[in-house]
């Protein structure tokens, strides 16, 4: 069938193309999309960057309804609402690499760990399109397992980043945020962040530590930049004894160690000693990359319960056939567009 796709043509150059998909198979599902949303971070690297392989079709962020079942499916329906991850390996036409391929009218899914997560019956799935980015920052958050009562820093509040301080602040943890975009710290304000701090202030760290003495128990490095890491490295609890080096409170099970987790994903390569990481004795370093189906799971019980506002991100979709003036924006006007979606279907 014909479909179509948001492809990058080259490094700055977005269009949007009509492309082959061969037929759904026995056991797949064939969903077409209502929404497709970007990740601002990996999308415009993608997009600048001339080590992508162009022409490509991008995204790994939609929402959509099934429209057929193959005869081996079992307990799935036609019409039932999902949330998806990126697209099919045929996806894309010889010629045009497969970037993830999410931002397309239609995908091929297969129920493996890439299997489309169900949405809420009778949902309305704009309130769900920022379901699969925010389920990379649970995942990320989670597997720390915060514990109310804790502090933590988040360092940028990009869409990651943000959502991460979200989850830390519904688990009852004390967080502060540092970011260079006053309307994103705003936001941070407004979740109940404890404090939202300007990163451009020359003393950030000493501030920060204005909040948490003696450091944070979990510091969140979201901002992509190699003084963001370490920024948010160096806010960590040390776990040596003030008086000496008696290490009393280090124990083989670390469930209390501080937890330093990288988010962002890096362009720049660092030399740095082996301690460089952390500096502190007696931590756990976490660098997840994706999701589960239980983390994506786990998010859309979140905003069925009206925890995750779409509003706090994104006002209304662009249509797909403007893809190139949405990704304009979202790189030169990032304080009016922190977030953008495409919009495929009625």
């Amino acid at each position: 069938m014909k479909i179509k796709a948001i492809v990058y043509k080259a490094p700055g150059q977005v269009g949007v193309e009509t492309v082959e998909l061969p037929p759904c198979r026995e056991d797949e599902l064939l969903c077409e999309t209502i929404y497709s949303f970007v990740s601002p971070g990996t999308e415009l690297r993608n997009l600048s960057t001339h080590n992508t392989t162009f022409p490509c079709v991008p995204g790994y962020s939609w929402v959509g309804r099934v429209v057929e079942v193959g005869r081996k499916i079992k307990g799935w329906s036609e019409g039932e609402l999902v949330s998806g991850r990126p697209g099919h390996a045929e996806q894309c036409p010889p010629g045009i690499h497969l970037l993830y391929g999410g931002h397309a009218s239609h995908h091929r899914c297969k129920l493996n760990d890439c299997a489309p997560a169900r949405l809420p019956v009778n949902a309305n799935p704009w309130e769900y399109v920022t379901a699969e980015v925010a389920a990379i920052s649970w995942h990320g958050v989670s597997i720390a397992y915060p514990c109310a009562g804790e502090t933590a820093v988040v360092v940028g509040q990009g869409i990651v980043g943000a959502f991460a301080a979200k989850w830390l602040i519904n688990h009852g943890v004390r967080v502060v945020v540092a970011d260079l975009d006053e309307s994103r710290l705003e936001r941070a304000r407004g979740w109940g962040a404890t404090a939202a701090l300007s990163a451009k202030d020359p003393d950030i760290r000493e501030r920060i530590l204005g909040y948490f003495q003696n450091g944070v128990d979990i510091s969140v490095e979201a901002s992509a930049t190699i003084a963001g890491a370490r920024l948010a490295s160096s806010l960590l609890k040390n776990t040596l004894s003030m008086t000496g080096y008696h290490i009393p409170e280090l124990r083989a099970n670390p469930f209390k160690w501080p937890r330093m987790i990288y988010l962002a994903t890096y362009t720049d390569t660092v030399q740095t000693h082996p301690a460089g990481l952390v500096e502190s004795e007696g931590a756990l370093v976490f660098r997840p990359v994706d999701r589960r189906l239980e983390d994506r799971q786990m998010v859309i019980e979140f905003i069925r319960q009206g925890l995750l506002p779409v509003s706090d991100f994104v006002k209304e979709a662009f249509p797909v056939e403007k893809a190139h003036e949405a990704y304009a924006n979202l790189r030169e006007r990032p304080g009016q567009y922190s977030a953008i979606a495409f919009k495929w279907k009625e």
